[in-house]
């Protein structure tokens, strides 16, 4: 949300206080939560078309990653006038699913494009393209085709590691790994609308993604898991707990999560948890026409995580 102090407002004046606190950009939290800065909760609106919201977004997302106190409120140069009396949520975005299901064809013995098929008929709305093994024409080929199918849907699909695919497909963001390109790098390929994630696999690395602009963060592996050929030491509900304690940006838990143990995740702090293996469990009695349940397994998680 953006908001300004009365008090600190002349006539005419266009400065914004931005909160930094993510949170308080949920349509349903209490601003009071974030700052103590309001002191009525609900939803707010503003009446802005959506050309001048995203032109606020835009302003919030260049000068976030200066903003790394929780709490903390500074004022920007607004783009357009504003009605300070009232908030404006104009960052939906960044409030995640909290099902962050995963594409793998060797998992699923099913292409990219069957395997989102099957996610967005079981109510997933967050999809991450990944494919270690694909060059990056066949990467693309697969975003290309799995973009319509996503939009259709009203769901976003982000690339893996990949920024070239991502911007070249116009796929709603990137997911980027320690070893891959900053996040600041990305931004400055990406649009400013695109989503951009980070993984991070301790506190040290969680802090200094913290200093970045990215959209969420990702923390893990939590539990063992067999998905990465050489996966980091795991870290375990105590890293969840650790990383948000010292902020509100959306984080988002990996690495062994099946249905049962989706809710301790959530209850220790992640916004959303990111699948892979558990999403494709294959029939105890197999035959050559055998393949998993995409589509139930969407629903058991989605089950469980709103509960």
């Amino acid at each position: 949300m953006i908001f300004a102090e009365p008090s600190k407002m002349s006539e005419g004046d266009n400065a914004l206080a931005i909160m930094t606190s993510l949170r308080c950009f949920h349509p349903s939290r209490n601003g009071s939560d974030c700052t103590g800065k309001l002191s009525t909760g609900g939803h707010y609106s503003l009446s802005l078309t959506h050309k001048e919201q995203f032109s606020h977004y835009k302003l919030l997302r260049r000068h976030r990653s200066e903003l790394a106190s929780p709490g903390r409120i500074v004022y920007l140069h607004s783009p357009v006038p504003c009605d300070f009396s009232e908030l404006s949520e104009i960052c939906a975005m960044l409030q995640l699913s909290k099902l962050y299901a995963i594409t793998d064809t060797q998992l699923s013995n099913y292409t990219h494009a069957e395997i989102v098929q099957r996610l967005l008929a079981g109510g997933a709305r967050l999809i991450q393209l990944r494919d270690k093994d694909a060059s990056a024409k066949e990467l693309l080929d697969a975003a290309r085709e799995c973009l319509p199918l996503t939009r259709a849907a009203g769901a976003k699909l982000i690339i893996n590691d990949r920024v070239d695919v991502a911007l070249t497909a116009d796929a709603d963001g990137v997911h980027l790994g320690q070893d891959d390109l900053s996040v600041e790098d990305a931004r400055e390929i990406l649009e400013e609308s695109k989503i951009i994630g980070l993984s991070t696999h301790s506190l040290e690395q969680f802090r200094a993604g913290l200093r970045t602009s990215a959209d969420y963060l990702a923390v893990g592996p939590i539990y063992v898991t067999n998905t990465k050929a050489n996966p980091a030491a795991v870290v375990g509900l105590e890293l969840i707990a650790a990383a948000r304690a010292i902020t509100d940006r959306p984080i988002v838990a990996i690495g062994g999560i099946t249905v049962e143990r989706a809710s301790e995740v959530i209850a220790a702090g992640a916004d959303s948890v990111a699948v892979i293996s558990a999403l494709y469990p294959w029939p105890e009695k197999l035959d050559l026409t055998s393949r998993p349940d995409i589509t139930g397994q969407v629903r058991k998680f989605l089950t469980v995580l709103s509960e």
